[in-house]
C-alpha cells in the first residue's frame, strides 16, 4: 500500500508512519490542531466586529507598541513584510492610522488615531472574553516550553538570514 503515487517517486506507508509516532511531531500535530481551532475562533468573533486577524495585530501592536516604522510594525505584528504595506494602505484608508513623519527620517512611522484607538479599544475587550472562552491560563512550564520554542526558531530563522 502507497500513501502516494505519482512518476517521481511511490511512498510506502510504513516508512512515513514511524516518523508520524515521533514524540516530537506528536507535540508538533498537538500544537497545529489547538493553534489552527483557536486561530479559527477568534478569527470568527473578530470578522463579527469588522475585523481581520491580521488588522487586530496592526492595531494591536500600534496600541501597545506605537508609533512603529512599516517594517519593525511587521516583525512585532507577525504579519509578513509583503502583506504589510497593503495593510497599513487598507488601514489608513479606513482613518484607523496615519503617518507620523519624525525629524529627518525618510521612512515614516505609523501611530493609531483617535478613530484607530477607540474602534481597537471596543473590539480588545470583546477578543479578551472571547479569548477567555477558550483558552485556559498555562502553568508556567508549558509557557516556559513554548517560548524555549519561540526563540530557538527565530534564533534559527536570524542565523539562516545572517549566511
Amino acid at each position: 500500500m502507497y500513501l502516494r503515487k505519482d512518476k517521481s517517486r511511490m511512498i510506502p506507508i510504513k516508512k512515513l508512519q514511524k516518523f508520524n509516532s515521533l514524540k516530537e511531531v506528536e507535540a508538533w500535530k498537538t500544537m497545529r490542531l489547538s493553534y489552527c481551532t483557536i486561530f479559527n475562533e477568534l478569527e470568527s468573533s473578530l470578522q463579527l466586529e469588522g475585523c481581520s486577524i491580521s488588522k487586530f495585530q496592526i492595531l494591536y501592536t500600534l496600541y501597545f507598541d506605537g508609533p512603529l516604522k512599516q517594517v519593525k510594525l511587521a516583525e512585532q505584528s507577525k504579519v509578513t513584510k509583503s502583506n504589510i504595506s497593503t495593510f497599513m494602505k487598507r488601514i489608513e484608508s479606513e482613518k484607523l492610522v496615519r503617518k507620523l513623519f519624525v525629524d529627518q527620517e525618510k521612512r515614516p512611522k505609523f501611530i493609531l488615531t483617535n478613530k484607530g484607538e477607540k474602534f481597537f479599544e471596543r473590539i480588545f475587550p470583546i477578543h479578551v472574553s472571547n479569548i477567555k472562552k477558550h483558552i485556559k491560563p498555562m502553568p508556567m512550564s508549558v509557557n516556559n516550553y513554548l517560548s524555549d520554542i519561540t526563540k530557538s526558531v527565530e534564533t534559527l530563522h536570524t542565523m539562516k538570514e545572517n549566511e
